[in-house]
């Protein structure tokens, strides 16, 4: 009878040993699963736009009373065509004139086009890195009158008229702001050839020199 219960007593303590060390185990790797879980936060998803046609407006062009607007649809993984139109008009001159004429009754066309590529791994058009060729024309019709005409009060204007053919290879960045906006800042470096009476249309913000020189712009999209 004593062995029986001595056997007994030695199988309770025993599975107590054992229960015990199962739950010690418990205790020392749950709160490590659950550190784990607290240091590494749910990665955050990467903004991007999500349409394939954007209509753009480019804010900054209105300094030189030019209103240009711009649709850009993609053509591949990697591939969007943007074609812009502008319009530019003022009646009386500007302080983005040139200091060697003065102007007035100025109106005149533009046209941009542009091949963008986007760079990177897992690229997406409209999102990121790009780069394109971009071939630009305009021209425009106006009043001009050189500022050492002595013919005061009564100075002669004469009928002038230019036009200016660009090409550039550029650099851009796409950012999208928000799924439906983005934001669209280019730069680079092409080569312009201008006719006409571009000496007297050339304006600060607005060149008709036959040159090579920077070409930059930035607009605003819609998606849709």
């Amino acid at each position: 009878m004593k062995q029986f219960i001595s056997i007994l007593l030695f199988s309770v303590l025993f599975a107590t040993d054992l229960l015990a060390g199962d739950t010690l185990n418990t205790i020392i790797t749950k709160p490590a699963a659950d550190y784990k879980s607290i240091m590494t936060p749910p990665r955050k998803e990467k903004e991007e736009m999500e349409y394939t046609q954007t209509l753009t407006l480019y804010p900054f062009k209105t300094i030189t009373n030019c209103l240009m607007l711009g649709y850009e649809k993609q053509i591949g993984h990697r591939h969007a065509l943007k074609i812009v139109a502008g319009y530019t008009k003022f009646d009386e001159t500007g302080v983005a004139t040139n200091f060697d004429f003065d102007m007035k009754d100025y109106s005149g066309l533009r046209f941009d086009i542009m091949l963008k590529y986007f760079m990177g791994q897992n690229s997406r058009v409209f999102n990121g890195l790009y780069i394109a060729p971009h071939i630009s024309f305009k021209n425009s019709k106006f009043m001009f009158r050189n500022f050492n005409d002595f013919n005061f009060p009564d100075p002669v204007w004469e009928e002038g008229a230019a036009q200016c053919i660009s090409a550039a290879l550029i650099v851009g960045y796409q950012i999208p702001l928000g799924k439906t906006f983005t934001l669209d800042g280019y730069v680079g470096n092409g080569i312009r050839k201008c006719s006409g009476n571009y000496d007297q249309a050339n304006r600060i913000l607005d060149s008709y020199r036959n040159s090579i020189g920077v070409v930059a712009g930035l607009s605003i999209g819609f998606g849709f």
